[in-house]
């Protein structure tokens, strides 16, 4: 165990580790991809905003001249903008119909060799954006330079080299503490395990009470913990039981075997020592059979694997197997078969099944009392069932008695051991119906006495 649990903690630190390296590399990823959206969406922006500008400034002098202003007025609105756009290299010119040009600012070569015969509207050219509107023989150039966008983009790209590695730098750590914090609750489920003993399992993992995937896994391991404690204790307990049950015929076979040591007896009184004998190893033998069967019980070794039985011939035995004992008791023992089929289960498991419960019907039942036996079926639903009931008129099971019923060595109220019995045999009744398939349950009729509801799958 603390070698499993050195291992877990070796991957636990493994996985802190993972955990911050793709976590890094997550970050970086997303500031990387984030980053360049963001570039190539602000120069975007930049250069559209400039076009629309421009195109103001072109529309705006078309309205000028349009209104009559004279070639001066033209010249100082035009060294104006210059003057107020200085940072982004603005530049302008206008040729009048009658040929004369005015033009202001640092117009770059690319445009003046061009000159006036291109298309009207925006284009860039020679890091330059350039607006040519007409309107007849006026035409009107607007232009700006296009590095000062440039500029302010590698602006941009310095300061997002410098986030992206002050991230390079805090992602690592950021992630490794992160991870840490993930991991945390895997440590103190370790620091628990640490702790658990096959003979204390009274611990459990803790939860957080967040709802995630590790409070799940936490609440699964403490409910296959609650399942294992459970088992254990019951386990327990059956040995104990066990024990204590065969120990009175043990002692009785001891005594009877020193008694006669001590004195020979004659040879009448030697055959019945021998037969006390022989009857405690009867009862032992009886009992070690049971154990044996609730054994192979809880190793899965009852299920029923292509085994069927005809369930109503099966009734109408046991039924006249017990009638003579009743009717020495003075008790009516009645048989009602509305179905018949075949029933999924070994014969004589559900033999045995049947004489436990009609065996115990009839102790607990007062002489002129009643014991019946029905069998019905259910086709309605798929798999089909037969079912078979059994009702007395004894005094029933007390009502604290009703949940315990099937545990072993189960004192059940006065009705199991009250023929002397180990208290296995409805125990190992439903260990043989879950076997089957099937279902069984035991309560009191509403008109008195004990009902026992049997359900097996048709076969």
């Amino acid at each position: 165990m603390p070698t499993r649990l050195s291992r877990a903690g070796r991957f636990i630190r493994s996985m802190r580790f993972q955990l911050a390296f793709w976590n890094t590399l997550g970050a970086l990823v997303i500031l990387l991809t984030v980053s360049l959206g963001f570039y190539l969406g602000v120069g975007f922006l930049l250069v559209r905003e400039l076009d629309q500008v421009l195109d103001e400034d072109c529309r705006e002098f078309l309205l000028l001249v349009g209104q009559g202003a004279n070639p001066d007025a033209v010249r100082s609105a035009l060294a104006r903008k210059v003057e107020s756009h200085t940072e982004q290299l603005w530049y302008g010119r206008l040729r009048f119909p009658d040929g004369s040009v005015i033009e202001a600012g640092p117009i770059p070569d690319v445009v003046l060799n061009d000159g006036w015969d291109i298309a009207d509207g925006r284009r860039h050219v020679a890091d330059t954006c350039l607006v040519q509107y007409s309107r007849g023989a006026l035409k009107v150039q607007i232009g700006s330079s296009l590095s000062f966008v440039a500029d302010d983009l590698g602006r941009m790209r310095l300061v997002l080299a410098v986030v992206g590695l002050a991230m390079l730098i805090i992602s690592p750590v950021l992630g490794y503490w992160l991870a840490g914090r993930a991991t945390e609750p895997l440590g103190s489920m370790l620091a628990m395990a640490r702790t658990l003993q096959p003979v204390a399992l009274d611990g459990r993992l803790p939860q957080r009470g967040v709802g995630d995937e590790l409070d799940r896994l936490a609440q699964t391991i403490n409910g296959l913990l609650d399942r294992i404690q459970q088992y254990t204790v019951r386990q327990r307990d059956f040995v104990a039981n066990a024990a204590h049950e065969l120990r009175s015929p043990l002692a009785a076979v001891k005594a009877s075997i020193e008694l006669s040591l001590d004195r020979p007896p004659s040879i009448e009184q030697g055959r019945e020592t021998l037969l006390d004998v022989l009857e405690e190893l009867e009862s032992l033998t009886l009992l070690v059979n049971r154990l044996l069967l609730l054994a192979e019980s809880d190793a899965g070794g009852l299920v029923a694997a292509g085994q069927t039985t005809d369930l109503s011939g099966l009734c109408q035995r046991v039924i006249e197997m017990f009638r003579g004992v009743a009717e020495q008791r003075g008790i009516r023992l009645e048989c009602g078969i509305m179905a018949e089929g075949l029933a999924r289960g070994d014969r004589g498991m559900l033999k045995q099944v049947l004489c436990n419960l009609l065996d115990n019907a009839l102790k607990n039942t007062p002489s002129g009392g009643m014991v019946r036996l029905n069998v019905e079926s259910d086709h309605r639903t798929n798999p089909c069932w037969l079912t078979f009931s059994m009702t007395d008129t004894g005094p029933g099971f007390p009502k604290e008695a009703l949940p315990k019923l099937f545990e072993r060595f189960s004192q059940a109220g006065f009705r199991v051991r009250s023929g002397g019995g180990t208290g296995l045999g409805l125990s190992i009744c439903k260990a043989i119906v879950d076997g089957c398939g099937g279902s069984i349950q035991i309560d009191n009729a509403p008109t008195g006495g004990a009902r026992v509801v049997v359900k097996l799958p048709c076969g």
